[in-house]
């Protein structure tokens, strides 16, 4: 297996070199902030909007982005940089950005671990969680290193054979997935749910929803319920590893779905995946801009 390539606080560390501190707040009480990135051909993908919601969840956590991020030639985009060239260009890699809180949310560690990027099968399985989430939490949004809940959640989706599951609100729609975005197509619509149900506001989810404009589908930002599940026409996940998952069968609800075959969910990720050509291309030459965003959460798109 290739070698992991980590930094901690801009310095390349051998594996056993790496330590934070005993009485860090990361360590002690589980506080810190991270960032998945997708690393292909040696770069990061859409470096700048994951940075935009790091800074975010720094903030909120009482931590200071410009201590920690910097500016456009800052010493975090160095060893970034840095990072992704010595995983190199033939490899797909995953790239984790994480700091801890430290003792007072000033002296907390930076650390850089790029490692494979997990090869799944064409299509997954889901299941639905039995517990619910609080949707009004304000912790729901921050992309936190305390995962205890969404840790437990995924085990036991994944030892039922399932990749991930699906976790509902209080209030008996659908949230998310413990590491994606959850997009349901009904007759010809895509749904998905609202960033206040509970939703990590996902990058990946962000351009996937651009690419489904530029392609004239229709998207409902939305509650999305069990019955959307049960009358799907397709259904698919995002995260920053794989762009547009499909999902073949939700378990206890549809046990047959398109999966890889359908038209929809093809179609989308093909060009998401030539977006993600480009803005390399771009990064490549220096003119890589990322940009996500969209309409209001709740707003219609045609």
């Amino acid at each position: 297996m290739k070698e992991l390539v980590l930094f901690v606080d801009g310095r390349r560390l051998a594996r056993g070199e790496a330590a934070v501190e005993a009485d860090d707040l990361g360590v002690l009480q589980g506080i810190g902030v991270y960032e998945t990135i997708r690393v292909d051909g040696g770069r990061p993908v859409w470096l700048e909007d994951h940075l935009r919601r790091f800074a975010e969840g720094l903030a909120r956590v009482g931590m200071d982005p410009e201590q920690v991020i910097g500016g456009s030639d800052s010493d975090l985009r160095r060893s970034i940089a840095a990072a992704c060239s010595a995983w190199g260009a033939a490899d797909a890699g995953s790239l984790r950005v994480t700091r801890t809180f430290g003792r007072n949310g000033r002296d907390g560690k930076t650390l850089l671990l790029v490692r494979p990027r997990d090869v799944l099968p064409p299509e997954v399985s889901v299941s639905v969680a039995a517990r619910a989430k609080d949707p009004a939490d304000p912790l729901e949004g921050i992309k936190g290193t305390s995962r205890l809940r969404n840790f437990l959640l995924q085990k036991e989706a994944r030892a039922a054979g399932h990749y991930d599951c699906l976790v509902p609100t209080r209030d008996g729609d659908l949230s998310e997935g413990t590491i994606c975005n959850l997009f349901v197509v009904v007759t010809g619509t895509v749904w998905t749910p609202t960033l206040d149900r509970g939703c990590l506001p996902g990058v990946t989810r962000d351009h996937v929803i651009q690419v489904m404009r530029r392609l004239s589908i229709p998207i409902r930002k939305a509650a999305v319920t069990l019955q959307h599940l049960r009358d799907a026409e397709e259904v698919f996940l995002t995260n920053s590893s794989n762009g547009a998952l499909p999902v073949r069968a939700i378990a206890g609800v549809r046990e047959t779905l398109p999966g890889a075959q359908g038209a929809l969910v093809r179609k989308i990720q093909n060009r998401y995946l030539l977006d993600v050509e480009r803005y390399l291309k771009d990064a490549a030459e220096g003119s890589a801009v990322d940009g996500a965003g969209g309409p209001a959460e709740g707003v219609a798109c045609d």
